[in-house]
């Protein structure tokens, strides 16, 4: 035991003698650089949640993390700050330099700067780290920054290295319709519509080389598909995705939340978060719902206070004066609702209203005016139905609308079109050529029918 402690006592004298050395190069040795300061925009042209938002992840970048400077170079890029976001992405890439969202947000601000071969560069950056799709997507990019330089070879090269995606295709097919290789872009296009028969931008550029081939009956069908297609989409992918990608911060979530409250039943917690988004910034969507939480919960004046303002901000919709003579009716004020309700129908043929008119004038025994009204709806909604290319609903409501309204000739046109796309010759042609008795000068219905005569199918 005695000669122990001499061991012990020498074992402890080198550990001290090791920690005071250590301590010693700690005192003389270089400290890692502090954080670089992030860029501060001037942000008072944001409201206030958005803004507080931010500096909240300006003050996060104090530990240096690179996914605190991807997070903060993303919501820059989101509301405009470009060149910010260039900055916070070269010390994102710095830390951690195989991050795809890194060069993908780096590639999208300088493009926005107009530095197309550098967002390119750091495109094809995201391509060497990017899993699956999200190289389509980049490569998607890469060509957009190619068609900005004027350099349609190369572009087509990074659309074709997407197939199937359909952003990239759809560049591709207008790059072949544009350089009159028409009959290449035809399969790509007829997938895309078989896959999106909604957008309308396909359906446009279908008919364009549906004319460039001298197929002047497809041009015409594809054209008429474009007027009724009901997704109007963006003017390329990556600006719709930023636009999409805005609804996840400041405001926005708040309206959306709202949104969420309301569907689920929770109407007047709904209402709560709207008003307190409209205290902070006045946002039409947010209005809007609002006013419809307001009827729910039976508070007509504060729908017509808020509707009112909508109206004055933006303009009175079909929607907001159907909500506003709802809001009439709950106080009693019929006539004054009927006021409305007919000014939202003379903006344009809208089903909620036409039902509403036609409730109110059947309460007032006007049978007459109630059954001009049905027939409006039907055709509302006929219209609404065809356009969404539900076929059998909109055959039905427009069948309804001739029945209650025989000489209605646009509800016979529209009936006559349905009929066409259902492959119901014959009874399209007694469509249409009801509607040119009623009114012989029905271009619309003419050329329909000389085209039913010589295509027995719409294509």
């Amino acid at each position: 035991m005695n000669r122990a402690v001499p061991i012990l006592c020498v074992v402890v004298a080198a550990e001290l003698v090791g920690a005071a050395a250590l301590l010693g190069w700690w005192a003389v040795a270089p400290s890692s650089p502090p954080a670089p300061e992030p860029p501060r925009p001037e942000m008072s042209f944001l409201d206030s949640v958005t803004a507080a938002e931010i500096r909240e992840r300006q003050e996060q970048l104090a530990a240096d993390r690179a996914e605190d400077w991807r997070a903060l170079a993303e919501i820059y890029v989101l509301y405009g700050f470009f060149a910010e976001a260039d900055v916070c992405c070269r010390r994102a890439a710095a830390l951690d330099p195989d991050s795809f969202w890194t060069y993908f947000w780096w590639g999208t601000a300088l493009s926005r700067l107009g530095e197309t071969q550098a967002s390119s560069e750091q495109f094809r950056a995201a391509v060497e780290v990017a899993d699956g799709p999200l190289a389509d997507v980049t490569w998607y990019c890469i060509g957009l920054n190619l068609l900005r330089e004027e350099n349609p070879q190369d572009a087509e090269k990074a659309f074709r290295t997407a197939p199937g995606y359909a952003p990239a295709d759809y560049e591709l097919a207008k790059l072949l319709v544009r350089s009159d290789r028409a009959a290449d872009a035809v399969p790509l296009l007829d997938r895309l519509i078989q896959d999106h028969p909604q957008r309308q931008k396909y359906c446009q550029l279908r008919s364009h080389a549906a004319r460039q081939l001298g197929d002047s009956e497809a041009a015409a069908d594809f054209l008429d598909r474009a007027d009724f297609a009901t997704e109007v989409l963006s003017s390329d992918e990556l600006t719709g995705f930023l636009e999409e990608q805005i609804g996840r911060h400041g405001l926005d979530v708040w309206i959306e939340e709202g949104r969420r409250l309301f569907a689920e039943g929770a109407v007047a917690e709904a209402a709560a978060r709207l008003r307190e988004t409209l205290e902070v910034e006045w946002r039409q969507e947010a209005a809007d719902l609002l006013a419809h939480a307001a009827l729910q919960l039976g508070h007509p004046d504060e729908a017509i206070r808020v509707v009112k303002e909508a109206i004055a901000r933006s303009s009175p919709t079909p929607e907001r004066l159907v909500v506003l003579g709802d809001a009439y009716q709950m106080r009693h004020e019929y006539d004054h609702a009927r006021e409305v309700w007919e000014r939202s129908a003379r903006l344009r043929l809208h089903p909620a209203a036409h039902e509403r008119l036609a409730a109110h004038f059947a309460q007032r025994g006007d049978e007459q005016s109630a059954t001009r009204h049905r027939a409006l709806a039907s055709l509302a909604t006929g219209i609404a139905a065809l356009r969404r290319h539900e076929l059998e609903t909109a055959e039905k409501e427009l069948q309804q609308a001739v029945e209650l309204a025989p000489q209605q000739a646009h509800a016979w046109y529209h009936l006559g079109e349905c009929r066409r796309w259902l492959g119901e010759r014959e009874a399209a042609e007694i469509a249409y050529r009801r509607c040119l008795t009623i009114d012989p000068d029905h271009g619309r219905a003419q050329r329909s029918l000389d085209r039913l005569r010589s295509s027995p199918s719409p294509g």
